[in-house]
């Protein structure tokens, strides 16, 4: 899977922190941007990719603008094969305010990446704290840097989260997976 260009200009050694949501409000990206702006006034060496449109994306670039950012992030809109986007994410967040199961999370753990994503909808239900993600409050930017420090800072928490969430996906996610839950519901119903 080649590089998406709009990455080319990031180094290697950078820590990308990736996020690929609708730009509205109830995606939560504000809180992101503000946890993110915490840490990179510390840190030169973190960018913050995010992917999609929406409503809120003049919204969301001025906040940047404001919180000195405009060099550490970058908006790639919207893009048909976020897979390449996922692929060379160091850490994958998602901070919705409300959500369903986003299939983004199913991809980001399809690629063995650390996951930080808010309590909300199925998500919980998927992710379980500290064991292959990271689970933090909605509309909270202190968890979000409180949770992506200790994911930076601790590269063994990185390992262990992205290895289990890629067993999360094999055993739960995968084609194969799904339709043996399937062929399982059918014979139940066959054999009543």
């Amino acid at each position: 899977m080649k590089k998406p260009a709009i990455l080319e200009s990031i180094s290697s050694n950078i820590i990308v922190i990736g996020i690929i949501a609708r730009l509205d409000t109830n995606k939560g990206i504000n809180f992101l941007i503000d946890a993110f702006a915490e840490i990179a006034s510390k840190d030169p060496c973190l960018s913050l990719i995010i992917v999609g449109n929406g409503v809120n994306k003049k919204e969301l670039e001025k906040q940047t603008e404001k919180l000195n950012l405009k060099d550490q992030v970058i908006f790639a809109g919207y893009q048909s094969e976020v897979n390449a986007f996922i692929k060379y994410l160091s850490i994958f967040v998602i901070s919705s305010l409300n959500e369903a199961l986003p299939l983004v999370l199913i991809e980001a753990m399809s690629h063995a990446k650390p996951i930080i994503a808010t309590t909300v909808g199925g998500i919980p239900e998927v992710i379980i704290h500290l064991e292959n993600g990271l689970l933090v409050p909605p509309a909270n930017a202190a968890a979000l840097t409180d949770n992506l420090l200790l994911l930076i800072n601790d590269l063994e928490l990185q390992k262990k989260l992205s290895l289990n969430a890629r067993k999360t996906y094999e055993t739960n996610f995968t084609v194969n997976r799904m339709l043996e839950e399937t062929k399982s519901i059918y014979q139940k119903i066959i054999k009543t």
